[in-house]
This record gives structure tokens, sequence and C-alpha cells, in this order.
């Protein structure tokens, strides 16, 4: 995270100077997005290398993190 913030990158949430992080795309409906891969984004694509397969799990996540937040 380190060399990514002397590259200039600025995120809204704190994310620890040490965490390990990486940039990547996603193209959505309204274009493309970049996004920041940390801990869990590589231990998901360790299983499966697709970020579309990555990007289906962070998904299902926030689903099942909405519904508990419901109850």
């Amino acid at each position: 995270m380190s060399e990514l913030r002397k590259k200039g990158l600025v995120v809204k949430d704190p994310v620890d100077a040490d965490a390990e992080a990486t940039l990547f795309f996603v193209q959505l409906e309204a274009g493309p997005k970049l996004l920041l891969g940390l801990n869990n984004f590589y231990v998901i694509t360790r299983y499966n290398r697709s970020i579309n397969y990555a990007m289906a799990v962070w998904g299902l996540a926030s689903e099942i993190r909405s519904a508990k937040s419901v109850r």
C-alpha cells in the first residue's frame, strides 16, 4: 500500500501502509472502474484467478452482509 501511495494513490477508507494491495479494473455498465484489492481479494483469486469470480464472491458477501443488517 505504501508503494501505491508513493505513486499518488488516495483511498477514502483507512488502509494500513504495510498492507499488500493491487489495483485492477472492472467493466461496469457505466464504464470501467478502478478497484483496490487487499488480502481477501488475494485469497479469493488464489482459488480462482478470475476477477469476475472474485467480484461475484464480493457481491454475494455484500448481499449477505446487507441481509444480516436488516434483521
